[in-house]
């Protein structure tokens, strides 16, 4: 399916013609733009524009959008709407996806006003065809359409009539590094566009994706990979230390801390289960949800010869143990090729608190020490904290920028050292005659 990206009027679309598409749940695009809209602002020479819009469920969109209008000599307009969509039919293989939506709710001045009803059809997973019919004094007052067309991955062709005027464009999406996207580096998007074979306009999107939906991202492209045990060369006798020192190697050149990595057997037989342990702050999210366990498993699992069975990772937090998940290896390796549902493999595995080392009655066959220790190593952060007051009749707004620096070391377990600045510049832009009315801060901890 071609992915949904932000229209100039802040909602899914084409250019300026809405699509019956929305941003998933989860998720939420920024944008900013150039194009003017001389039939709305007779005489304007510059015109800026910042949209936002947000996916709280699957089937509703709702967003906002800021425009300063400048002719010459003087400021023309400055204008803040919300603008809402909802989904009420999802595509299907024979039938469209349907929509409604709503521009510029509210307000005094509602220059953007329109209602309008959509269908979107995707074809070949290529094209998407757009139709629909809107009511509004100024823009989408009648009907309109267009068609996406995809003829390489990240490149988008644009064309569309939007009740007024023909436009065209093309819209480049780059492909977000799996080290980037693991950081959540939001995917960027660039908008080129022609509209009414005269004027140029250029627009740049975001969309960064939040919590819980940020895991659903990997999954499609899980589906088409094959993870799969490592094998030893033909006649080649395994050492289990040189197993244990390659792959505690890996996981130490991914940035995991505190790493040791052992070979252990139950009784005199099998089963022989591979135990790793790290540290992870590379990656600042739930554990559970992060980076440092999905390396430790993966690799764990994909590092280790077939008599390897199990494996069990130690997780810990100033290098203390604090939590062990312990599965078997086939099991794992079934859920992450797709053969094996998520809810039984949940019944399969083993979490807890109390940590063992050796596992059990185990007899360790061979063990790394502790390496790429956490101590003495400084930690910079910064904590965004950001408060906005949006939708207001007050013509107002302003932005202040705070950052809150700080440093942290780990001075031997579990005593760490933390400390910090605070600080305020001034305000960054201010929009309205009234010196103590909304504003848009961004602080950093």
């Amino acid at each position: 399916m071609l992915p949904s990206s932000l229209a100039f009027h802040g909602l899914p679309g084409i250019i300026n013609v809405p699509t019956a598409t929305v941003v998933p749940s989860g998720s939420v695009d920024l944008q900013y733009h150039n194009k003017r809209d001389p039939h709305i602002f007779p005489g304007v020479e510059s015109e800026k524009t910042f949209n936002f819009a947000i996916g709280f469920l699957p089937w509703v969109t709702f967003g906002g959008r800021g425009t300063v209008a400048d002719a010459i000599d003087r400021n023309l307009a400055r204008d803040i709407s919300a603008n809402v969509e909802l989904l009420l039919l999802q595509e299907g293989e024979w039938w469209p996806s349907v929509a409604v939506g709503l521009l510029d709710i509210g307000g005094g001045a509602r220059f953007f006003e329109s209602k309008y009803a959509v269908l979107s059809k995707t074809l070949w997973e290529r094209v998407r065809l757009t139709a629909g019919y809107g009511r509004g004094p100024a823009q989408l007052d009648g009907p309109f359409g267009g068609i996406e067309v995809a003829p390489i991955p990240y490149v988008t062709l644009l064309a569309e009539y939007d009740t007024r005027d023909i436009n065209a464009g093309v819209r480049l999406t780059p492909p977000m590094p799996s080290v980037l996207a693991a950081y959540g580096v939001p995917r960027p998007t660039l908008d080129l566009t022609w509209q009414n074979g005269k004027d140029f306009a250029w627009g740049v999107s975001l969309r960064h994706t939040f919590g819980e939906a940020k895991l659903q991202a990997p999954r499609t492209a899980q589906t088409t990979k094959d993870y799969h045990r490592w094998t030893p060369p033909p006649g080649v006798e395994v050492s289990w230390q040189a197993v244990s020192d390659q792959l505690q190697a890996e996981l130490i050149q991914r940035g995991l801390e505190n790493v040791r990595v052992s070979i252990q057997r139950w009784q005199d037989v099998a089963p022989v289960v591979v135990v790793v342990e790290y540290e992870n702050r590379r990656c600042n999210r739930d554990e559970l949800h992060g980076l440092g366990l999905g390396l430790g498993l993966g690799l764990a699992a994909a590092r280790t010869p077939a008599m390897v069975t199990h494996m069990s990772v130690i997780v810990k937090e100033v290098n203390i143990p604090v939590l062990q998940f312990s599965a078997v290896v086939d099991d794992y390796l079934a859920f992450i090729n797709g053969q094996m549902a998520a809810q039984t493999f949940a019944q399969q595995v083993h979490m807890t608190q109390q940590v063992q080392w050796p596992i059990g009655a185990a007899t360790v066959e061979a063990t790394t020490p502790i390496s790429n220790r956490s101590w003495l190593k400084t930690d910079v952060f910064l904590h965004p904290d950001i408060s906005t007051a949006l939708l207001t009749e007050v013509p107002r707004w302003r932005a202040l920028l705070q950052e809150h620096p700080g440093l942290s070391r780990l001075l031997h377990h579990p005593l760490r050292s933390r400390g910090g600045v605070r600080q305020r510049s001034r305000p960054l832009s201010t929009f309205g005659p009234h010196p103590e009315c909304h504003r848009w801060a961004v602080s950093r901890w």
